[in-house]
């Protein structure tokens, strides 16, 4: 299935750019290339190549790169006649800024520098775009990498053995740099730190989303309500400031939530994008004329919109449902009315895809939840099926739940139920803190997190059992990320669990050891640190292998090869404790399991896993008779672990 990001509109309103990734899955790679659509005649034309994939890091220290596609951004020259976008060379892995021109699609590198250009950004107040470059070479960086193999690297805070063995940022001395590209002269003028940082800057904590009006210096942006209590959920007001300077607050009920996204319709009237709902799962457009008292309801919908663009009073977004893959959408702000433009995947057998409902119900700690129930197409009143939990997540379209390892519609073309259940936030921590570390220590504390959230799952099951659709008795469930330490915790303490899948590890004393200096800190910050320090009480409920003997269901790990070894502490005690495991490591694959052939074989073996023990089904194929004499061999561990005590209570449920 081909996906998309980076829309983006062009001056004039008559053309749009978006990446489109295709994955080839015999070549295990991913195509990725620059299409160009003429909006008046909808025609849709290859544009440049968009080079080799491009990881986000996660926000750590040091950074680890997720395997998650970075973010695509284009921007156009003034006049409308060349696009602009960060690109890696396949020929020598340098990721440049290159410019496309429309009238002979001729591409052409823009920077020249051996550093990685990391971010790219319309400069504030002045015309062109900044850009920054990583503080090392890439030739400098496989210098060392290189002496690092002959002689040794030093182990220092540069390191984290969960994923790798070798320092992920190099020890040489260097800083971000930075240049201002004039897209009208294609001259390159060297900034520096402060003024590069200064003219990137289109956020101003802790206001958000700021955008000036057309051709005047007015402005709009979102500002906390209570800028005391600025926690990851609380609610942004918007603001304007007029032609003649003066800030003023739009008094609208409308215009304070979650704002994520503000547009100037003219110089008067602007719109925005509000979440709403349980979960911000609801999209909702609004219309604000400036000093009015009231704003306009234009579009209210569970569509996820992302990446939008205004142009001549009409939204053109990247658009996706639980069941509608990702598009390009137009939303005429006049009607609310909404059109097709782009479709990626014409050819996806939409009529195939089992519907979704959604529900909705609470979690131990009181706060709203819902989750997504899927029933196979061929489900007939007085059907009940086999129930597949998928994590933790449930927004956009449903196709392999977090991590897209769980294929929600092929588990229910074979005959599973499946609740794709959204994990719902700890209240107080998203309220009082924007500071993740901070909010994950109050949400732990106590385990409090991981009990509300297998509350959370428990009642959501209750809920769709209520339905009279569920198969009680055969029930397993799967994750990735947070949604394996759910899983993970289930196992120990739920014994309605029949399977369980995990795409990663668990939490356990050898984390802390491989997690290296400055992931260590962090973890200290969360309470649960050196497990023979003060934190050892923490440590020791939290740990999974620790309390190995506790798991009821056989559980499937799909491990990245740099993830792995932090998982053997959990494994290994479960092999020891006679419970039935097996763990399959892929090579050169990150947090995220980005190349195409690994991800459908970790879709062919995770349904073949749930058919076994939900339904007692085999392959066939001869290819996978190997794998059914294993887990043949695994059935009386299975049976006797089903009839051993779960976890104790104080550690396990609310």
């Amino acid at each position: 299935m081909r996906d998309l990001d980076g829309l983006s509109l062009s001056p004039d309103g008559q053309h749009f750019v978006v990446l489109e990734r295709r994955p080839i899955v015999p070549d295990n790679r991913v195509v990725q290339t620059w299409l160009i659509a003429d909006i008046a005649d909808g025609r849709v034309r290859p544009l440049a190549d968009g080079g080799a994939m491009m990881f986000k890091s996660q926000p750590s220290v040091p950074p680890l790169v997720s395997g998650f596609p970075d973010d695509a951004r284009a921007f156009w020259s003034v006049d409308g006649l060349s696009v602009y976008f960060r690109r890696r060379a396949a020929e020598n892995g340098v990721i440049r800024l290159w410019r496309s021109r429309l009238r002979d699609r001729r591409l052409s590198a823009v920077t020249s520098k051996t550093r990685d250009v990391v971010a790219v950004e319309s400069a504030m107040m002045r015309p062109g775009l900044v850009v920054e470059y990583a503080p090392h070479a890439i030739a400098d960086v496989g210098r060392e990498r290189e002496a690092g193999e002959r002689r040794g690297f030093l182990l220092d805070s540069r390191f984290s053995a969960i994923s790798a063995s070798f320092p992920q940022i190099p020890a040489l001395d260097g800083t971000p740099s930075f240049e201002l590209y004039d897209t009208n002269s294609n001259a390159l003028h060297r900034l520096s730190a402060d003024e590069g940082v200064a003219l990137m800057t289109t956020e101003l904590p802790p206001a958000r989303a700021v955008v000036l009006a057309p051709g005047g210096d007015a402005r709009a942006w979102a500002l906390p309500e209570n800028p005391d209590r600025p926690g990851l959920s609380a609610p942004y007001r918007v603001h304007v400031r007029d032609q003649q300077g003066t800030a003023s607050a739009c008094p609208a009920e409308a215009c304070l939530g979650r704002i994520t996204d503000i547009w100037w319709i003219n110089a008067s009237e602007l719109a925005f994008l509000r979440l709403d709902g349980v979960n911000a799962t609801r999209t909702q457009i609004w219309r604000w004329r400036v000093n009015e008292p009231q704003a306009a309801l234009v579009l209210d919908s569970e569509t996820r919109l992302r990446q939008c663009g205004l142009a001549d009073s009409k939204l053109y977004c990247l658009a996706e449902s639980a069941i509608e893959p990702v598009t390009v959408t137009r939303i005429d702000l006049d009607t609310g009315a909404t059109e097709l433009v782009y479709d990626p995947n014409p050819d996806f057998p939409r009529a195939r895809l089992a519907p979704a409902q959604r529900l909705y119900w609470r979690a131990p700690n009181g706060v709203e939840t819902h989750g997504d129930l899927v029933l196979p197409l061929s489900h007939r009143p007085g059907d009940r099926h086999p129930l597949v939990i998928t994590t933790y997540l449930s927004r956009g379209f449903l196709k392999g739940g977090t991590g897209d390892e769980y294929p929600i519609q092929a588990f229910a073309a074979a005959g599973f139920a499946v609740l794709n259940i959204h994990t719902p936030a700890h209240p107080t921590a998203t309220q009082v803190t924007r500071d993740p570390i901070e909010a994950s220590r109050i949400s732990r504390r106590g385990m409090a997190d991981r009990r509300n959230a297998l509350g959370a799952v428990i009642t959501g099951v209750e809920t769709a059992e209520a339905l009279g659709v569920i198969d009680g008795a055969h029930i397993a469930m799967t994750g990735f990320s947070y949604g394996s330490e759910m899983t993970h915790h289930a196992v120990l303490c739920w014994d309605r669990l029949g399977a369980a899948i995990v795409s990663g590890p668990s939490y356990d004393p050898l984390t802390y050891y491989m997690a290296g200096e400055s992931t260590q800190a962090a973890f200290t910050r969360m309470g649960f640190g050196n497990p023979l320090g003060p934190d050892r009480e923490m440590v020791e409920m939290l740990s999974f292998g620790l309390h190995a003997a506790d798991a009821g269901a056989p559980l499937l790990i799909n491990s990245a090869d740099r993830e792995y070894m932090a998982a053997l502490f959990g494994y290994t005690q479960l092999r020891e404790a006679q419970r039935p495991v097996e763990m399959h490591v892929f090579p050169d694959a990150y947090h995220f399991k980005w190349r195409p052939a690994q991800r459908r074989a970790i879709y062919e073996r995770n349904l073949d896993w749930l058919r076994f023990w939900l339904m007692d089904e085999e392959d066939p194929a001869p290819e996978k008779q190997a794998q059914y004499q294993r887990w043949r061999q695994l059935r009386p561990l299975a049976e006797a672990a089903s009839r051993a005590p779960r976890g104790a209570a104080d550690r396990c449920l609310p």
